[in-house]
């Protein structure tokens, strides 16, 4: 009774896949729905699904745009002399910044993260919610962070020095002692930094950094949840809204990873 035609099935998996907010994304997907029915050997049934996902093509990507009128963003912001920046959510991520994420987000970020929590003690209170909902997978990682966390919410002021003393007895330590020592780290919250004019807005801009990215691995796991849930209504329901809502927690997850690579590279940009 709940059967479903093989077409609409292919054509949910293989929407599903990949986003599609660019030409080239676009391009992607008439690439991978021509490679399936190429696969077909009969040519009349190779030659309808053609044609049905040519229909679907067309209704998906070839609507009409709404008229914004003379009054739109985009002309508003000209005659201000303000430039017309786009959402950065729907600006597709590049390629080399793809390669966060693949892992895992907690576990390539939780050791930067940790070393830089090592450096700044006060942001462990600043973030105690965030950082006490982290589920590491690496058990001595968990084990530092939790000591971490006790001694912030017993120690209202907390330096590196003092933080290092209450870590010394635990097995713990030498993982401690390890990322501070770690100062190769491409994060501006795993550098050293000298006590200078320069080295104080180096200090606020690390900590800035640290705070985004302490916010974007609390969040992951989230969107992830929201976006598989977001994915499977849409191969069900193959409705307009499904999709929407599907893309809109893609482009959420492509930014923050493109945010996080860009961390990594020590660029954060406008």
């Amino acid at each position: 009774s709940g059967a479903e035609p093989l077409v609409d099935r292919l054509w949910a998996h293989t929407l599903a896949e990949a986003p599609v907010g660019t030409p080239e994304e676009r391009a992607a997907l008439k690439q991978r729905l021509r490679t399936l029915t190429e696969q077909m050997t009969d040519p009349d049934v190779r030659h309808h699904y053609a044609e049905a996902f040519a229909t679907r093509l067309s209704a998906l990507f070839d609507r009409p745009r709404p008229d914004r009128g003379p009054a739109s963003d985009v002309s508003q912001g000209r005659r201000a002399g303000r430039p017309f920046r786009p959402d950065p959510r729907l600006q597709p991520p590049l390629a080399e910044t793809r390669t966060i994420g693949k892992r895992g987000v907690e576990a390539q970020m939780a050791d930067p993260v940790l070393g830089g929590l090592l450096r700044y003690p006060d942001r462990l209170r600043a973030h105690a919610d965030e950082l006490a909902g982290l589920e590491l997978a690496d058990r001595e990682s968990a084990a530092l962070l939790e000591m971490m966390l006790d001694a912030a919410l017993r120690e209202e002021r907390l330096d590196t020095q003092a933080l290092l003393t209450i870590l010394e007895p635990s097995t713990v330590y030498n993982k401690a002692l390890a990322l501070l020592r770690a100062n190769g780290m491409h994060f501006s919250f795993n550098r050293k930094l000298d006590g200078d004019d320069e080295g104080a807005a180096a200090r606020d801009r690390a900590i800035s950094d640290l705070d985004e990215a302490i916010g974007a691995i609390a969040a992951w796991p989230d969107i992830e949840a929201r976006l598989d849930a977001a994915t499977s209504r849409f191969r069900e329901t193959m409705d307009d809204a499904s999709f929407a809502e599907q893309q809109r927690l893609r482009a959420m997850k492509d930014e923050m990873t493109r945010r996080l690579a860009a961390l990594a590279e020590g660029s954060t940009g406008d």
